[in-house]
């Protein structure tokens, strides 16, 4: 294979951006007045926001400095790129806030039809908790505790008992 038959994706012949402390680098193009990085091209300095993420930091209201494109030409998937010098620190979780996230995972364990907090969350597939689901199907609650314990020969119950509520006797 010879050095040009390369399976990297190249920036296109004769297209170059100056960057934001002098450097010229090259870029597939440019959309929305920012240039465009190919996958594994895009200059260090830049990160999209899950890398950002990764660093504690947050793009801080700054316009996007770049897109990465990457995948196939019919089928394309973008990414904004943001400076790292101009990134802010992640705000610290407060307490109030801390609060508030306990409060919306309580209400996610609460069922609506029997009014129970089942020690779980609420599968958004059933709407309701798992005795409340099985009456509904006609099963029997007991036969549903019975799953919870073990006791019944069927696999499946035994893998998934952890989603059973605990105190169920």
């Amino acid at each position: 294979m010879s050095a040009r038959a390369s399976s990297n994706p190249r920036p296109a012949r004769g297209s170059a951006v100056r960057l934001w402390d002098g450097r010229v680098w090259p870029c597939a193009g440019r959309y929305a007045g920012a240039p465009v990085f190919r996958y594994g091209w895009a200059p260090s300095g830049l990160a999209t926001v899950r890398q950002l993420a990764a660093d504690r930091l947050r793009p801080g209201g700054q316009d996007v400095a770049g897109w990465l494109v990457w995948g196939p030409a019919n089928r394309p998937r973008w990414a904004y790129l943001f400076r790292r010098d101009l990134a802010a620190p992640k705000r610290p979780m407060t307490a109030a806030m801390r609060a508030g996230i306990e409060r919306c995972n309580a209400a996610q364990q609460l069922c609506p039809t029997c009014g129970t907090d089942v020690g779980y969350r609420i599968p958004r597939s059933l709407g309701e908790c798992w005795d409340c689901a099985a009456i509904a199907r006609g099963e029997s609650v007991e036969s549903v505790d019975q799953h919870a314990a073990g006791d019944s020969p069927d696999p499946w119950a035994a893998e998934h008992q952890h989603h059973h509520r605990a105190d169920a006797a």
